[in-house]
């Protein structure tokens, strides 16, 4: 879950593997005069193709 949205869960048969890297930037954002300050939140995926082998059946 990230800030209440939740994540799908896995296809019943498969696995997760750990072929992806995940990363987060926070950056803060100076507000203007008379605003709140917040912030601005990056992030990035990356996924190696996996292979049919790790779906099994059920």
């Amino acid at each position: 879950e990230f800030r209440g949205t939740p994540f799908p869960e896995p296809q019943n048969g498969a696995v997760r593997v750990s072929f992806w890297q995940s990363a987060f930037a926070i950056t803060p954002v100076w507000p203007a005069k008379g605003q709140k300050p917040s912030v601005k939140v990056t992030f990035a995926l990356s996924r190696r193709p996996s292979s049919a082998a790790f779906i099994f059946s059920s």
